[in-house]
């Protein structure tokens, strides 16, 4: 879906994107929530997954805010 409204430069593009983003933060801090509470689990697993969860809350906090204020993707989502 997120696709054809890229091409079709969709309005509703950007707030779809967004949707995606804060899914997919929801659900690498949920996969990490569970890797913690699994019994006799090594600490390194723990850590790498905390490690991927922050990177990706990063990395979509950048993408959320550019989807949101950029004056570009305004101008380019118009239909």
């Amino acid at each position: 879906l997120l696709i054809v409204l890229f091409f079709q430069q969709r309005r509703s593009f950007p707030r779809a994107m967004v949707a995606l983003l804060a899914a997919q933060v929801a659900i690498t801090f949920l996969d990490a929530a569970g890797t913690a509470m699994v019994p006799g689990d090594e600490a390194g697993s723990t850590t790498g997954q905390i490690g991927l969860a922050v990177s990706t809350l990063t990395s979509s906090i950048v993408w959320i805010l550019y989807l949101l204020q950029s004056r570009r993707v305004k101008l380019t989502f118009v239909r």
